[in-house]
């Protein structure tokens, strides 16, 4: 009599067949897990650089994004959408660096709506004072690329971060509730 095969375990994660190998995905959870340990140790250096510069993690978030688009003075919408938070959080985030004296909130003259920001003089000399450190972290961290690398892994972190509002979207969906295990029947006692 042939034997019932007994069904993976752990379960595969992925169903793509181009992503399994030997039809395993042990591979391609060592690349998320990868991933998952990066982001968090990214997080936990950005972080400590935040703390160093005296400010929050968010409030270094909005400062590099303002030392990054120094040319163009971007409204406080701008800046939320490239941090990806909300309106109010970063007119929150930004009443506090004005108040600190390291951003200038100035009102459009052609739309009254709208507020630009840029760095004051002690906003540019946080970023001046934090460059030699965030030079060595960066150049740390990707001390093994090549310019090539650095243009794949650019493609790489661009398609995910473009696929993960449709991964969240799965992520988010109710799971499926657990189906009871059947049990072979106990022999009577009587």
């Amino acid at each position: 009599m042939p034997t019932k095969r007994q069904p993976q375990f752990p379960p595969l994660t992925i169903s793509r067949t181009a992503l399994l190998k030997g039809g395993r995905d042990d591979t391609f959870r060592n690349v998320i897990q990868d991933l998952v340990d990066f982001s968090f140790r990214l997080a936990e250096i950005r972080e400590t650089l935040a703390r160093q510069a005296g400010l929050t993690p968010p409030q270094y978030r909005v400062v590099m994004e303002l030392a990054r688009r120094s040319q163009v003075m971007p409204a406080v919408g701008e800046i939320a959408e490239a941090l990806n938070v909300s309106l109010p959080f970063i007119t929150t985030e930004t009443r506090r660096l004005a108040a600190a004296g390291l951003i200038k909130k100035i009102g459009n003259a052609k739309d009254r709506r709208r507020v630009d920001l840029s760095l004051t003089d002690k906003g540019k000399a946080v970023i001046e004072l934090l460059a030699p450190k965030q030079r060595a972290v960066n150049d740390a961290l990707f001390s093994e690329f090549n310019a090539a690398d650095m243009k794949a892994l650019g493609r790489f972190a661009h398609a995910l971060l473009t696929a993960s509002p449709e991964g969240l979207a799965q992520a988010r969906r109710p799971a499926p509730k657990p189906r009871p295990h059947k049990t072979a029947a106990k022999p009577s006692l009587k």
